[in-house]
């Protein structure tokens, strides 16, 4: 289970998950609560969270994006 919130009501849901969220523009005290935190709404956050957890989830995915960013830097 994922959780991924930015105010307090959020903190208890962090408790239960397996895996807690917090976005950037959270308070400092809910992002301590998170075992992650990600960037804030406006830096669409929720995107960047949804892409880790994908490349979690799917290692050879990630392994393909860093080759190919490795590819793009030496052309």
């Amino acid at each position: 289970v994922v959780a991924i919130g930015d105010q307090q009501n959020d903190v208890s849901m962090f408790a239960a998950a397996g895996i807690s969220i917090a976005m950037g523009n959270a308070p400092d005290a809910v992002k301590r609560q998170a075992g992650y935190v990600t960037a804030t709404n406006d830096e669409e956050g929720i995107v960047h969270a949804l892409e880790w957890l994908r490349c979690l989830t799917h290692p050879v995915t990630m392994r393909q994006r860093l080759t190919a960013a490795k590819d793009n830097e030496s052309n």
